[in-house]
């Protein structure tokens, strides 16, 4: 099932990172966070808070007069020297 957000919601975003063998991992530094409209074109870049080993969270306000449309998030991060990269979806609609 689909997330989905009202217009001037703010929707809480999160990812879990892991090791090799699947134990979550922190990251070297708190993983940015990149939103992207429909187009995947980059529309804020924000910087997640550590909620408890390996999992990380931002919160993003949906501002009012966004498109109804799917955004993408990417949460960006570095596990021992390597990129890791955790990408999901949430859908915005008018909302009074």
């Amino acid at each position: 099932m689909a997330n989905f957000y009202e217009t001037g919601s703010t929707v809480t975003l999160r990812a879990t990172f892991v090791d090799i063998s699947g134990t979550p991992t922190n990251t070297e530094d708190m993983p940015t966070v990149t939103i992207y409209d429909g187009n995947f074109r980059k529309i804020n870049t924000l910087t997640a808070t550590l909620e408890s080993t390996g999992n990380y969270k931002v919160d993003y306000l949906i501002p009012f007069g966004t498109t109804n449309s799917v955004y993408f998030y990417e949460f960006k991060g570095s596990l021992t020297g390597i990129i890791a990269l955790n990408r999901d979806k949430f859908y915005a609609r008018f909302g009074a």
